[in-house]
């Protein structure tokens, strides 16, 4: 256990993190992975809080990222992080939460309602089905990013975000890529006009 101001850190196999704070009562739930991209160091990539105070963006800026991060990536609590789970008890049941709101296919399960935020503008509605214009899915382009990709690209990114969807993840599905490589195709697409250009604290 890692003791932390006003926090105390319990770093475990598979890499779980649990963070619970001495001055009230909230615990924060992190799972900690490679980010890719040639990088070894461990980033929090999965946060879930519960508290008995009502949660908001106050509470969360109080959770020390960075020095849980920090500890992470030191040697003894890397060394216990990267133990299988499986030998210890098995990971917890977190790992399937999205299951709870999509099936197999990708749709909500019913019943449900969602909430589309786009530019702070909330769209109310059930969840449509896919349409028979989805774009055919991605392969990977290889070294060579050609304009025809970079089009076909835009074509799947736009079809993603109308659907609710987020599109680097998908798309990095799609093609085997690492997510960090399908945004850096989504910038050169933007770059060349087949995107409009991002919009501040909006990922892409």
């Amino acid at each position: 256990m890692a003791r932390l101001e006003n926090w105390d850190v319990i770093y475990r196999p598979g890499g779980w993190i649990r963070a619970r704070g001495t001055d009230e009562d909230t615990t924060v739930y992190l799972r900690v992975r490679e980010s890719g991209e040639g990088s070894s160091r461990l980033n929090v990539h999965f946060a879930a809080m519960a508290s008995e105070k009502p949660i908001s963006s106050h509470v969360w800026r109080f959770v020390p990222f960075e020095h849980i991060e920090q500890h992470a990536n030191e040697k003894n609590y890397r060394r216990a992080l990267d133990l299988d789970p499986d030998e210890f008890g098995g990971g917890p049941a977190l790992d399937d939460l999205d299951s709870y709101f999509v099936d197999d296919s990708g749709e909500a399960w019913q019943p449900a309602h969602t909430v589309q935020m786009r530019d702070g503008v909330a769209t109310h509605g059930s969840r449509s089905k896919r349409k028979a214009t989805e774009p055919v899915p991605l392969d990977h382009p290889g070294r060579r990013i050609s304009e025809e990709f970079l089009r076909n690209l835009a074509a799947m990114y736009l079809w993603l975000v109308s659907q609710g969807q987020p599109p680097a993840p998908e798309i990095a599905q799609q093609t085997g890529a690492p997510v960090a490589t399908v945004r850096r195709w989504i910038a050169r697409a933007r770059e060349s006009g087949f995107l409009p250009p991002g919009r501040v604290g909006r990922a892409g």
